[in-house]
């Protein structure tokens, strides 16, 4: 690790777990879709081993290399909540970044997941990130990157609706913005700004089911368009609590999720 530590372009993140075992940590279940042609059972939903720990000290150590965060995607709610907890008993006041390199949000808290409303569109399950968890992310000066999976961004009865929809790619965007919306609501209420810890990380490199319209990089330019239309329709109904939450135009929402929040952070951390 100190060798990749020390490269001359060493990596900013590394995300910790996956879909399987790898003795560091517990993983969150990932691979329904395929029933009982894998098993991952093997520190399902476990915390950290010892070798866990020693391994995210190693990484944010910044006296032998560079630091590498830990992206905290496929990591189960347990593994997450004793690395918020580590961090807030070793780092306190260091400013380490929470990363979630392709995530979707629950749209409820850890302390009562079943709260969640039936009107929501949000897939309730632990792989994605609760409310707690955006807060903190945000308070970090981490990313929150918004994966383009339908499975992890919606419930299955509003995923099958969005092929009966005239534009399939606006609807697409709608579920996209509820994220954001969601997440910008909460941190207002919170206040802390709304916009600057979201980014898109789609996850084209993965094996995904894409919403209808939102297929590979080359859709990107429409969502952003439909996503400025869905941010000003919002800004002008919704009243922040925060004026530098309030303030904030439909072009800067759109421009900062799509690039500048991303760009931001790795320019401030090469």
């Amino acid at each position: 690790m100190y060798k990749v530590k020390n490269w001359k372009i060493a990596p900013i993140t590394i995300t910790f777990a996956h879909n399987f075992s790898n003795d560091f940590c517990g993983h969150a279940r990932s691979l329904d879709a395929l029933g009982p042609l894998v098993n991952q059972n093997e520190m399902l939903n476990d915390g950290f081993t010892d070798l866990g720990l020693k391994t995210v000290k190693a990484l944010l150590d910044n006296k032998n290399g560079k630091v590498i965060y830990p992206d905290l995607k496929h990591m189960c709610l347990q593994s997450r909540r004793e690395y918020y907890h580590y961090l807030d008993t070793n780092f306190k006041g260091k400013n380490i970044p929470i990363i979630v390199s392709h995530g979707a949000v629950t749209g409820t808290s850890w302390n009562n997941p079943e709260s969640i409303s039936d009107e929501s569109i949000f897939c309730n399950t632990e792989i994605n990130f609760y409310n707690e968890e955006l807060i903190a992310i945000s308070k970090s000066n981490g990313l929150f990157a918004i994966q383009l999976d339908g499975r992890r961004l919606a419930k299955k009865s509003v995923l099958k609706k969005l092929n009966s929809k005239k534009n399939k790619a606006f609807a697409s965007a709608e579920i996209i913005w509820k994220h954001l919306e969601h997440i910008a609501i909460l941190l207002d209420k919170n206040d802390l700004n709304s916009w600057n810890s979201t980014c898109i990380g789609s996850d084209f490199d993965g094996t995904i089911n894409p919403l209808p319209g939102i297929y590979n990089a080359s859709d990107l330019p429409l969502l952003a368009n439909n996503l400025l239309e869905l941010s000003t329709h919002f800004l002008s109904h919704y009243d922040f609590k925060n004026d530098f939450n309030k303030l904030t135009s439909p072009e800067t929402i759109v421009n900062q999720f799509c690039y500048d929040n991303l760009h931001h952070f790795y320019l401030n951390k090469f």
